[in-house]
């Protein structure tokens, strides 16, 4: 991973398998104070964090390169079902997003 970098957006992609607890307290840690998205393959759209789904694509994105090393280490993540994860940094502007339901479409090809 590159150096520390307030404009880059690291992200970690993985697999739930299904035993994703989203009450957890570390799990809630990391879903209150950091942007960590589940993808619900069936609905093909973003789901609650109390409505997670059994298969679903777990993403971790945060501007803090060491706070994405401390969650890869976390239980959350590896609990998760996240075993091969892949991890990105790329520099994007942070906007406030809502995702629409428009915004899955890709998932539908």
């Amino acid at each position: 991973m590159s150096p520390e970098d307030p404009e880059r957006l690291y992200v970690a992609l993985g697999h739930n398998r299904g035993d994703f607890r989203w009450d957890a307290p570390a799990n809630r840690v990391l879903i209150g104070e950091h942007l960590l998205w589940c993808l619900d393959q069936r609905e093909r759209g973003w789901v609650l964090p109390g409505r997670v789904p059994a298969d679903n694509l777990t993403i971790f994105a945060t501007t803090s390169r060491a706070e994405l090393e401390r969650a890869l280490d976390l239980d959350p993540l590896v609990v998760a079902g996240v075993r091969r994860y892949a991890v990105s940094g790329c520099h994007a502007e942070m906007q406030e997003w809502t995702p629409q339901p428009q915004d899955s479409n890709w998932l539908m090809s």
